[in-house]
């Protein structure tokens, strides 16, 4: 018996540092899971939040997208798959948002640019805005205007581009500028035929002699004007030179022979021909430089070809360049992913405003409820100060209490009969919609998901793969319809199929 009991004491002795050392694994896998636990929660939270910028990024883009539409008639809808596909790969090329490009795509169409040769003028005024360091909405402003305003194609977006760089590279101003102001004199130009090139030659070489964009841009449309309506005074000072002051006589002699015609002129006589002041200051610029307007004339005419692309290229090269196309690559991919999940929040959504219409006089229940409970605490609370302002602190404390009391009492009453039954029934009734609304959504984003991780058919695979559970109830099922016996049923029931012959 002494040795038994020594035994036990040694063993007890022994233990202590197995239960020490049990009591530490305990404690350090106790901390490890709190830490994953913390993890796990941060985790989640960054998925939940690149899940809700994914579908407003989606959604942005969707909203975008259907303004655009509206600029598209029933034959040129189909387009628009090509359209969202275009200004995605555009705005991952290009560094932009799809909130420009799809403005400046609505912008394009609203100018009645064919629909089949939108996406070429968008990409060419994209390119330039780049190369322009503007926005791609005012590239295709000004590339439109002059389509149209010439009676050109949209084939020649890219010529236009070319010639309006030359037009910079020549003369003092920038593309914001003369985007923003070739509308002002492209149409009256065209008008009494003065072609594009005339045109850009004079804005590169007046703003070359220093004359404000502005000033200049205002100048040519005197210019023009006196064209279109001349005076009788200007018309016979014009025909002193051997100029038809008219659209007509513009077309047919064009305007470096109307311009050679007039560089010998007299001051005098030019302020009778050219009446406006500001126009005579563009005018006399030009005159007195004919051997540039002339060179501006051939680069404009033969050797613009590449310009746009040229600067393109160098500003593409930039850091803030590089990562404006890594941002956009970023929320491109964020795009695709919210596009997948929009029709089940679309549902969700659906399926609540459903809820809140179908429960439109419960919710009102609850609203007054609230608006019950919240009028007797501020009654309450005027009536406690009343009471400490006359029978004093301590009093008013016990009245307190036990209106506190009874207050507790009746509310938990009111809860246990009436408000909890019917937040259950409200409860029951919105999870019912939620996952209906949720459940084939969920499941068809998760087989996309998981496709993208295994290649393949992925849902094919799903629907091959059997568990021993789906193999029970498969044979349970192929049993049932060969045996009717009560015995067999029962022996069914409890799922013992290997007891039947």
């Amino acid at each position: 018996m002494a040795s038994l009991g020594k035994a036990f004491v040694n063993i007890h002795a022994n233990l202590k540092p197995l239960k020490r050392g049990l009591s530490l694994a305990f404690m350090a896998v106790k901390k490890s899971m709190s830490t994953m636990a913390r993890h796990v929660k941060r985790g989640a939270f960054i998925i939940a939040a690149a899940m809700t910028g994914a579908v407003v990024a989606a959604a942005k883009f969707q909203h975008e997208m259907a303004k655009v539409s509206t600029m598209l008639d029933k034959k040129t809808m189909p387009i628009m798959g090509d359209f969202a596909e275009g200004i995605d790969k555009l705005s991952v090329q290009f560094g932009q948002g799809t909130a420009t490009l799809s403005k400046g795509l609505y912008d394009i169409l609203s100018a009645s640019i064919p629909a089949a040769d939108a996406l070429h003028v968008l990409e060419v005024s994209a390119k330039a805005a780049i190369a322009g360091v503007s926005e791609t909405g005012i590239a295709a402003d000004a590339i439109t205007t002059i389509i149209n305003s010439y009676q050109m194609s949209a084939a020649d977006a890219a010529d236009i581009s070319d010639k309006l760089f030359a037009t910079i590279k020549r003369g003092k101003i920038e593309f914001p500028q003369l985007a923003s102001r070739i509308g002002m004199v492209a149409s009256s130009a065209a008008i009494v035929g003065m072609s594009l090139e005339d045109l850009l030659a004079v804005i590169s070489t007046s703003t070359r002699a220093g004359v404000p964009y502005q000033v200049v841009m205002t100048s040519i449309r005197s210019v023009l004007n006196s064209f279109i309506k001349p005076s009788d005074d200007a018309a016979k000072a014009a025909k002193k030179l051997g100029i038809t002051l008219s659209s007509s006589g513009m077309k047919a002699e064009g305007f470096l022979s109307v311009v050679n015609k007039l560089k010998d002129a007299s001051p005098e006589l030019l302020m009778k021909i050219i009446e406006n002041r500001r126009g005579f200051l563009a005018m006399a610029t030009s005159l007195q430089d004919v051997t540039g307007i002339t060179t501006d004339y051939g680069i404009l005419t033969e050797k613009f070809m590449g310009m746009s692309e040229e600067a393109h290229i160098k500003m593409s090269d930039t850091a803030r360049q590089k990562f404006n196309e890594m941002k956009q690559s970023l929320l491109s991919v964020s795009r695709s992913f919210g596009t997948e999940l929009l029709p089940v929040v679309t549902m969700v959504m659906g399926r609540i405003k459903q809820f809140l219409i179908t429960n439109k006089e419960e919710l009102k229940y609850w609203g007054e409820v609230v608006a019950y409970w919240l009028n007797v605490f501020i009654d309450w609370l005027d009536d406690v100060f009343y009471k400490i302002d006359t029978v004093g602190w301590e009093d008013a404390m016990t009245d307190m209490m036990e209106d506190v009391k009874w207050a507790v009492i009746d509310a938990y009453d009111e809860l246990e009969e009436v408000m909890i039954p019917r937040l259950v029934d409200m409860g029951k009734t919105l999870a019912r919609a939620l996952g209906t609304a949720y459940g084939q959504e969920i499941r068809t984003l998760g087989i996309k998901a998981l496709d993208l991780v295994v290649p393949g058919d992925f849902e094919s695979k799903l629907r091959q793969r059997k568990t021993a559970s789906d193999i029970f109830y498969e044979e349970k099922g192929a049993l049932e319809k060969r045996i009717h016996s009560p015995a067999a049923r029962r022996l069914l029931d409890v799922g013992e199929v290997g007891a039947i012959p």
